[in-house]
């Protein structure tokens, strides 16, 4: 509780705002996904699992739905820098690759 009253109130009204005009100014952008396994075991659970299954298909579906094109750029893939220079946008997941 101690941790909350050191903090800025947060202005709801506001945020919402930024929020809409970053959506509006930034729809229809084709926006690149990095993601990528952070452990041999991920690549293999990764690669083995249905789309269904992962997170990162959750999330560019709820991209694709508020109209962004999303693709998935693999950065231990073939052709990843010319995927993000394609990209308008760029969303990283927390990548740790060992």
């Amino acid at each position: 509780m101690g941790l909350m009253k050191d903090k800025m109130p947060l202005d709801i009204d506001r945020e919402k705002s930024i929020l809409h005009d970053f959506h509006r100014n930034y729809q229809n952008k084709k926006v690149g996904v990095i993601y990528g396994p952070k452990s041999r075991e991920d690549k293999y659970y990764i690669e083995k699992s249905s789309p269904e299954q992962l997170a990162i298909t959750a999330l560019t579906n709820s991209l694709n739905r508020l109209y962004f094109s999303s693709i998935l750029i693999d950065p231990t893939k073939e052709g990843f820098i010319e995927a993000i220079l394609e990209s308008e946008l760029v969303f990283m997941d927390h990548l740790q690759i060992s």
